[in-house]
């Protein structure tokens, strides 16, 4: 999912999971819209996302609503905040988060 092949996406027709390739944890899953499913023959990477189409058998769902854009931390959407896939102890690639405090 990302250029450093931290994370890894396992696109079904039911589900993407992704999975940190460090150690293959299971970071998050975005299940399909009841009554469609993903295609995983019909994506595209753009940059840092990767989109998936999800058709639908009921017409009346918007276009816009059957495609689905992820990237290493899950779906993109607005106003999202995703926790990240750090391994425990490491900091973010761009120096943000907090520190946990030393065991006593």
């Amino acid at each position: 999912l990302d250029r450093g092949a931290r994370m890894l996406a396992v696109v079904t027709p039911r589900r993407i999971t992704a999975f940190r390739t460090a150690d293959g944890d299971l970071r998050w899953v975005l299940p399909a819209r009841a009554g469609c499913a993903f295609a995983p023959a019909t994506s595209l990477r753009r940059a840092n996302a990767l989109l998936i189409a999800q058709p639908c058998a009921d017409d009346t769902v918007a276009w816009s609503e059957r495609i689905v854009a992820v990237d290493g931390l899950g779906r993109i959407a607005a106003h999202r905040t995703p926790l990240g896939n750090e391994l425990p102890g490491q900091r973010r690639p761009d120096g943000a988060g907090k520190r946990l405090a030393s065991p006593r």
